[in-house]
């Protein structure tokens, strides 16, 4: 007997074991597995994608930037283009990995709500703007402008531990 139903594709229905009067732990399905069309990867089942990201700090009409957003924000190594940090300063990200540092946003038509003083950026790209946030939350929050852990951020790549690694290696 089903005892708590999926809620979402990377979460399975759990089923009572026959055992006990309570509902077994909630099991999810593997980390690495595609999600969304095969836009995303399941990480701790949720399926981590961009879009989602975007309207989690954009609002509902958000969606994932083009590609050349990524490569030419993140490849400065600032605030709001990075691919993490390499002792206290800002990591410049590669064409190799720009996909996996600061998130970048278009169609934006709210201003987040959340963070102290959120630091937004409109960076002017062909047929769109770019939109990226920076958030001061403190050195042991990890930042919600950043890609998210679990995130499909290229072909076979995802972010696992801040670097980006290839999916294979997550399962």
């Amino acid at each position: 007997t089903v005892c708590r139903a999926s809620n979402n594709e990377c979460d399975l229905p759990d089923y009572c074991n026959g055992t006990s009067q309570f509902c077994p732990p909630d099991f999810t399905v593997q980390n690495g597995h595609p999600c969304h069309n095969e836009d995303g990867y399941c990480y701790n089942g949720v399926c981590q994608y961009y879009d989602a990201q975007c309207q989690d700090i954009f609002g509902p009409k958000a969606k994932a930037a083009p590609n050349i957003c990524f490569v030419s924000v993140n490849s400065k190594g600032d605030r709001f283009g990075n691919c993490g940090f390499h002792g206290h300063d800002y990591k410049k990200c590669s064409s190799w990995n720009a996909m996996c540092g600061k998130l970048q946003c278009e169609n934006v038509e709210t201003m987040p709500v959340f963070g102290i003083k959120p630091a937004i950026i409109q960076t002017p790209s062909s047929h769109t703007t770019c939109w990226g946030v920076d958030f001061q939350l403190g050195s042991d929050v990890p930042d919600p402008g950043m890609v998210k852990e679990g995130t499909k951020c290229g072909n076979g790549k995802v972010i696992s531990k801040s670097e980006v690694t290839f999916v294979e290696q997550m399962c």
